[in-house]
């Protein structure tokens, strides 16, 4: 059986819980031993709007859910804590987000610290946009709340991922994050990418905006390929205040910064035009045990802007290269 702490579902349906507090309350929890848990979820036109909260956890076994938007829906959680979802799993898991909005929805969370997706079977996100909606968390704070660590032992693990998907919407599908600290991304058996986006077409745009203080560490440990930070076509990422950039592989391909595509875009501490002992951020790496390495790569009219780097680095076995550059592409 699923479990939910706070669900509002359907045209008005609506929850208001300590709307206006000014001091913690207490904890939202959905557990589940056998189904998927969503701690706070609104569907199909359902809104929620939550004060007070200390920390949000969902813990199920088919799939999990720390605040999940759905269809033209919205949560608000003005929060002071941890936001956390797992999912124990079975082969044909449901994924785990701890933050999802999906088709014309949006959360706009405030005061989580550490963020945290762990998935034993099924994919695991962080924060997720798809479908012309918005994540809003910690907008433009930049000091360190806490850290985002998400992990999958057989399925995918995406840190902050916004993707347009449909191409009838007509509207961007944003993340807004701030308040972030290291992100650290891993999957043991498939794909793992610290900050990914991808549009559709002029129409259906997708962005990430990142304000973080601490590295991107991206590992696809036994298979898979590796991506720090990547924008496939209509996307951009805009990243202010990475540290090191690290995309490690074992079987498969690592790419630590890739822009691929038509109006495909990476902004990376970008302000920072000339380097000094007092303004550098860091590292841009990429290495595999069995694959390709491209520390930074753009192709196909993809751009890369970075600033602040002390060192590139790129180990492969089949192709290594450090800055590339090839087919109508931009790389500045």
């Amino acid at each position: 059986n699923n479990a939910y702490a706070v669900k509002a579902s359907g045209t008005d349906a609506v929850n208001t819980i300590n709307e206006t507090a000014k001091s913690d309350k207490g904890s939202v929890t959905a557990t589940t031993d056998n189904g998927a848990a969503y701690a706070i979820q609104a569907t199909q036109g359902g809104t929620n709007t939550l004060g007070g909260v200390t920390s949000v956890d969902a813990e199920g076994t088919t799939g999990a859910a720390g605040i999940d938007a759905s269809t033209n829906s919205a949560n608000t959680v003005a929060m002071n804590g941890d936001l956390t979802a797992k999912s124990t799993g079975t082969d044909d898991a449901n994924p785990v987000y701890a933050v999802n909005a999906n088709n014309s929805s949006t959360n706009n969370v405030t005061g989580t610290k550490n963020i945290t997706a762990t998935d034993a079977y099924g994919n695991a996100y962080g924060i997720n946009a798809t479908k012309g909606s918005t994540n809003n968390v910690n907008k433009d704070v930049t000091e360190t709340l806490g850290d985002m660590t998400v992990s999958s032992d057989n399925g995918a693990a995406y840190g902050i991922t916004a993707n347009a998907f449909s191409t009838t919407i007509n509207k961007p599908t944003t993340n807004n994050v701030g308040g972030l600290g290291k992100v650290t991304v891993t999957s043991t058996k498939d794909t793992a990418v610290g900050i990914n986006v991808a549009g559709v077409d002029a129409d259906n745009l997708a962005a990430n905006n990142v304000n973080l203080t601490g590295d991107i560490t991206v590992k696809a440990v036994t298979s898979g390929d590796a991506y720090g930070v990547n924008a496939d076509e209509y996307g951009s990422n805009t990243v202010e205040g990475s540290k090191n950039i690290s995309a490690t592989a074992t079987v498969g391909d690592a790419y630590a910064v890739k822009a691929s595509g038509t109006e495909a875009v990476n902004k990376i501490n970008e302000t920072i035009t000339e380097v000094t002992t007092e303004n550098e951020k860091g590292s841009v790496t990429a290495k595999t045990d069995n694959g390709a390495a491209y520390a930074i790569q753009a192709t196909d009219s993809g751009a890369n802007t970075l600033g602040g780097v002390t060192s590139v680095e790129a180990t492969g076995t089949t192709g290594a290269a450090g800055i590339y550059a090839a087919a109508d592409v931009g790389l500045l």
